[in-house]
């Protein structure tokens, strides 16, 4: 399998289960429901699904030295139709999209306005380690050409294969735009900033 493959550290696992715990009860409060089942095959309950990305958001930031951007929900946003990115890496705001599942696909809510993110990422979670096979600006799978479902709703979907590996963004920040100015340097067209 291609991807990032980042080892979980110890502690992290109890980390994630705090901050989770934390929005469940948050959640609660505007709700006032108990948790609720995410997908109608796998019973996973939406303290699950919480669990997975808050653990693959806090895998990433410890891999890559950033600092998660929402750590501590805003409990006034929690019942808001907007989702906000989950990190900033290299400049870009990241939403960070995790599954369980090994050949899983990144999948991105209709439903919601995604005004403060740049790009999504994938994150394959597993008991040890926790996998990124690549990530995707908005304006390419927020499309129409992307809707599929996956038996809940109608979602943006991306397979593995369609996403950017790390490679192309995980080296300095700086270093397009002296790849970009090189190209001037010698004449060829510059096509996307």
């Amino acid at each position: 399998m291609r991807g990032l493959l980042c080892q979980i550290k110890p502690g992290t696992h109890r980390l994630a289960k705090i901050l989770c715990d934390d929005f469940d009860a948050a959640k609660k409060e505007f709700t006032g429901g108990p948790r609720g089942i995410v997908g109608s095959d796998d019973k996973q309950t939406q303290f699950e699904f919480l669990l997975l990305g808050k653990l693959a958001e806090l895998v990433f930031c410890s891999h890559f030295n950033c600092f998660p951007g929402d750590i501590l929900y805003n409990r006034e946003n929690i019942k808001k139709p907007v989702s906000d990115y989950d990190f900033i890496f290299h400049g870009k705001r990241v939403d960070l999209k995790a599954t369980r599942h090994e050949t899983g696909r990144m999948s991105v809510e209709t439903h919601l306005r995604y005004d403060a993110t740049d790009i999504f990422a994938l994150a394959i979670v597993g008991a040890t380690h926790v996998r990124f096979p690549g990530y995707l600006p908005k304006h390419k799978i927020i499309n129409q050409s992307m809707i599929g479902n996956l038996g809940r709703k109608p979602s943006y979907l991306a397979e593995q294969s369609q996403l950017i590996a790390w490679g192309n963004m995980d080296r300095d920040p700086w270093q397009h735009l002296r790849d970009d100015l090189g190209r001037v340097i010698a004449g060829e067209e510059i096509t996307q900033w």
